[in-house]
């Protein structure tokens, strides 16, 4: 007989971000000239543009979807017995509190001619072992419950962007 494994029940949650709530207006925006585009080809009789306009009409109203129910599930969460993080998709990533050794944020460099910046900074929950437990955007939480949380955990969460240039 399978049993459900237990709810955890979390002290501390770390909420989703206002990425999805831009996500969920960029994808309402494209439905509307998705309705135009669709519209504008059936005033014509054209076949074609109306299939386009209501595909481009099915993608948008996906993305507001999945916006809607990403920014529902994403979240990361701690008790005194684990931290963890929900998936934009629901899947769950868990540490137990007692082998975690670090949070540690990592900035990416991105250069494009000739000028580069660092951007898309992860956090990377790491083992005592030196392993990754998990990693998550920072892009996806509230930068008040990131640090909030770092207080829960009793760690410092650098979320100041670098003002050096990367090593060569």
């Amino acid at each position: 007989m399978a049993v459900p494994p237990a709810r955890v029940q979390p002290a501390f949650e770390a909420r989703a971000g206002s990425i999805f709530t831009v996500f969920r207006g960029a994808g309402l925006l494209l439905g509307i000239v998705a309705v135009f585009f669709w519209g504008g080809a059936a005033a014509v009789n054209d076949s074609a543009g109306e299939t386009g306009g209501l595909v481009f009409l099915m993608v948008s109203a996906g993305i507001v979807t999945l916006a809607f129910v990403a920014g529902r599930n994403v979240k990361i969460f701690a008790n005194p017995e684990v931290v963890g993080t929900v998936g934009p998709l629901g899947g769950v990533r868990v540490c137990p509190r007692g082998e975690l050794g670090e949070v540690r944020t990592v900035w990416h460099w991105y250069q494009g001619r000739g000028m580069g910046y660092w951007v898309f900074p992860t956090l990377h929950f790491r083992k005592r072992d030196t392993a990754d437990a998990f990693m998550t955007p920072v892009l996806l939480y509230q930068r008040e419950d990131l640090l909030a949380l770092g207080a829960y955990l009793g760690t410092l969460i650098d979320l100041d962007r670098p003002t050096t240039s990367r090593a060569a």
